[in-house]
């Protein structure tokens, strides 16, 4: 068996990575803080959240979630599928007026209105999902709660980014080919490892489900780490993020 078969063989028994266990959510949760130094900032100034409905789906830890209620929205609500991340939320931001959070499948948004929200988030959910039918499903929902003309904004991790090992990402079983699976281990701020087992989706096969699901993309980016980020981090000259903006036409 040639080296491409076995990178497929292992490729296909791999576990995605499941957000119940206490000592992964912590690390994960420090995971995120490196967040703020690329992608999250990012995120922030492609809104105008003041006055504004929004959904953050994915929401972990709900730290993106809480600054963009601080930001004055109207209404956020946080959703995601961890019920210990929920239960987390719902203590961390019990003084929030202006957030809800909800323990719901991405594609099942049942407790969202039809075209009600003028933003929706979806970060870092896509590499947990395993059936192309899945990410049409979330799509779909998508669509169905954002309001005509409403955006869209996904980020995920950047491909550039698993196909080199670098000082804070190492990717193993790595093939560009939808619905593949690999692992990649990445660095904490504190020094520590944390890994994960994830899918891969091509940029390709992503642009045409938007489009298919009336999610017109109006731009992509590729967030560079700012000047406060950690030197190991910022010195990190490939992107490691990508963000789809996106905007449902009037119909």
């Amino acid at each position: 068996m040639d080296e491409l078969e076995n990178k497929i063989k292992q490729n296909s028994a791999e576990k995605i990575s499941e957000y119940s266990e206490d000592n992964f959510l912590e690390n994960y949760r420090k995971k995120t803080i490196e967040h703020w130094w690329s992608v999250y900032p990012a995120i922030i100034d492609s809104l105008n959240a003041k006055n504004k409905k929004i959904l953050d789906v994915g929401c972990g830890n709900g730290g993106l979630t809480n600054a963009i209620a601080k930001l004055g929205a109207e209404k956020i609500i946080g959703v995601d599928i961890s019920k210990k991340w929920v239960e987390f939320c719902k203590k961390e931001y019990s003084s929030m007026n202006n957030t809800d959070f909800y323990v719901a499948d991405a594609g099942n948004l049942e407790m969202v209105k039809n075209e009600s929200l003028d933003y929706a988030l979806l970060n870092f959910v896509l590499l947990h999902i395993a059936e192309k039918e899945k990410i049409q499903k979330i799509f779909s929902e998508i669509n169905r709660v954002l309001k005509k003309g409403g955006e869209f904004i996904m980020s995920e991790v950047h491909p550039s980014a698993l196909m080199a090992n670098s000082p804070i990402r190492e990717t193993t079983n790595f093939l560009y080919k939808d619905g593949s699976r690999y692992k990649t281990k990445i660095r904490l701020i504190d020094g520590q490892w944390i890994e994960f087992s994830n899918v891969n989706w091509t940029l390709e096969t992503l642009s045409e489900l938007l489009q298919e699901s009336e999610l017109t993309i109006q731009k992509i980016s590729e967030p560079r780490y700012i000047n406060d980020a950690q030197e190991i981090f910022k010195n990190i000259k490939i992107p490691q993020y990508i963000i789809f903006h996106c905007k449902k036409l009037n119909q």
